[in-house]
């Protein structure tokens, strides 16, 4: 059976094999296959071994590496981690050797993760190893961003491989709102000589520690932001220069519904008034956001001057609260002031009829409204200018249902009614909402605009439809002054539209009242109907030459981004 079983298994031997066994017997024939086994496992380890040098070398190698200077890479790992995603930044040091070097011997990635976009590094002590490597790997870069949950400040008191490092800290980010960790105490005993940027989120009614001395602590701090009115009275400090109290979203940009968390309103403003008259009084940037109360009561004389103020930003629920306020203030004539309410854009924000008083300069106006507004938070905006500076924006939270279209004589009444008729001498107005389907209900509300500001020189339109814009024009009444027109037009414009616009100018001309410059540009829906024909070109070019010295007609088909254009300008096509 032996014989048989060696002579089956010699048919899967190579000739060398074959060769060492020949003339062996069973004992010899085991001893001697174990020792070649023995042979070729050695070899086979040390096959794998040089496989898995090659495989680092291969790596390390790998074209990108090669291709791209390290100071591109790294510059990419910092885009793709650490502040989008704390994750994704460990996973890029084990893709392989020359890039877990290169991250490791890069400062600026550890000091990003310090600070992820969105969200917070340090929340619970198990974290700690992971804050004291990306500490100790960002060293010695000055200036760090640091977010932590109060959770975390213990560790911060406890290990002096932590310790060491929090006077490179410029930025803080402070979230105690919930309720496991709303403890203060640590946060108050800080050293932090170079701080300059703090955010602090809690719930004063429910913290261990309310603060009752300023921020000795935090010589630097220029910029506090806080949702807590009591926590920022106690921390204006004279470095101070950016003050920020409003609400707080948790969870904002990470989750479809964030949750509100506020905090106290104050509902008398003395003790804050006085908070800025004294440390405070070299504000740049104030912002109040719902801070305060409905039930506003107005501060004792005299009125708050910050003369130094560029930025006032006032949020509140209603318009008398909005005016009470600025009623209290003086302010620099070149601040920029934004004022927001939650109320319909129908209501008057604010009911001063002849503009606001520390606002005196204001010549231009722009009205942003609908789908396409420039605004990146909200719907209904209203600007103020002087000149090329922006000084006062008026913004409305609560958008109209895109169902029930925007009635424009009372939106005009509602939003612009504290610009005095004598201050505007430019109006830009953005309209992309749907029309009402009653033309003569949008012709009284242009109607109604145009003659509040009759000293309006340069108008610039852009609506869906240019009927009722030009039906308002043609009153004898109406901007005698105008002499720049740039009016777009979107798809729901016509033919008879534009034929209305010439009729109309024409008329004005004719009672003299003479344009010096128009642009025209009509959107349409198909390249067919973009096509200006000759005969429609030299109808147009000979009624435009006779009325107005420089103008441009241009017709646009294709999306609202980009497109296709057909001109027409000064006569030639």
């Amino acid at each position: 059976m032996v014989g048989s079983k060696v002579e089956t298994d010699e048919t899967l031997l190579h000739e060398q094999e074959r060769g060492r066994f020949v003339g062996l017997r069973s004992a010899e024939l085991q001893y001697m296959a174990v020792s070649v086994i023995r042979e070729y496992e050695e070899e086979i380890r040390l096959l794998r071994q040089r496989i898995q040098g090659i495989k680092s070398i291969y790596n390390s190698g790998a074209s990108i590496n090669e291709l791209l200077p390290d100071e591109l890479l790294v510059q990419i790992f910092r885009w793709v981690g650490p502040r989008s995603s704390t994750v994704d930044a460990i996973r890029l040091t084990h893709v392989c050797r020359s890039w877990r070097s290169m991250i490791h011997g890069t400062p600026l990635f550890w000091a990003d993760l310090l600070d992820p976009d969105g969200a917070i590094l340090a929340r619970y002590k198990t974290d700690f190893w992971i804050v004291r490597t990306a500490f100790e790997k960002s060293a010695p870069i000055p200036g760090l961003r640091f977010s932590l949950n109060s959770t975390f400040l213990s560790c911060l008191e406890t290990h002096p491989s932590l310790t060491s490092h929090i006077s490179r800290i410029s930025t803080l980010y402070f979230d105690c709102i919930r309720k496991d960790h709303r403890d203060l105490r640590p946060f108050f005993r800080l050293q932090m000589p170079n701080l300059e940027d703090l955010t602090v989120w809690l719930k004063c009614a429910d913290a261990r520690v309310t603060p009752a001395d300023t921020p000795l602590n935090f010589p630097r701090l220029r910029r506090l932001r806080t949702n807590c009115v009591s926590f920022a009275i106690r921390w204006i400090s004279p470095s101070a220069r950016q003050l920020i109290i409003g609400q707080h979203w948790e969870d904002w940009g990470r989750t479809p519904n964030p949750q509100l968390v506020p905090c106290c309103t104050v509902r008398n403003l003395d003790a804050l008034w006085d908070a800025l008259r004294g440390p405070g009084g070299a504000l740049t940037e104030l912002r109040l956001d719902s801070c305060i109360s409905d039930r506003i009561i107005r501060p004792r004389d005299p009125r708050l001057e910050l003369s130094k103020l560029k930025t006032l930003f006032l949020h509140a629920h209603t318009s008398d609260t909005i005016q009470t306020i600025l009623d209290s203030m003086k302010l620099p004539a070149t601040a920029q002031v934004t004022l927001t309410s939650t109320l319909c854009p129908y209501h008057k924000l604010c009911s001063m009829g002849q503009g606001v008083p520390c606002i005196p300069k204001i010549d231009q106006l722009a009205i942003d409204m609908g789908s396409l507004t420039r605004h990146p938070t909200f719907k209904y905006v209203v600007r103020g200018y002087e000149g090329p500076q922006k000084q006062l924006t008026l913004c409305s939270l609560d958008p109209i249902n895109n169902m029930n279209p925007v009635d424009l004589l009372r939106f005009f009444q509602g939003s612009v009614s504290m610009f005095a008729p004598e201050m505007i001498t430019v109006l830009d107005v953005t309209c992309t909402q749907p029309s009402p389907g009653l033309a003569s209900a949008d012709n009284a509300g242009w109607l109604w605009l145009f003659r509040r500001f009759p000293l309006i020189v340069h108008l610039k339109i852009e609506t869906q439809s240019s009927y009722a814009l030009c039906t308002a024009l043609a009153h004898d009444d109406v901007l005698p002054n105008l002499r720049i027109l740039r009016l777009h037009t979107d798809t729901h414009a016509t033919a008879v539209n534009n034929e209305i616009l010439l009729f109309v100018l024409e008329d004005r001309a004719s009672r003299g009242l003479l344009l010096q410059s128009l642009y025209f540009s009509r959107r349409v829906p198909s390249q067919e109907e973009a096509i200006i024909t000759p005969d429609v070109a030299s109808n147009l070019r000979r009624r435009l030459n006779a009325i107005v010295p420089d103008f441009s007609f241009s017709v646009k088909w294709g999306p609202r981004v980009g497109g296709v254009t057909v001109s027409l300008q000064d006569g030639d096509v």
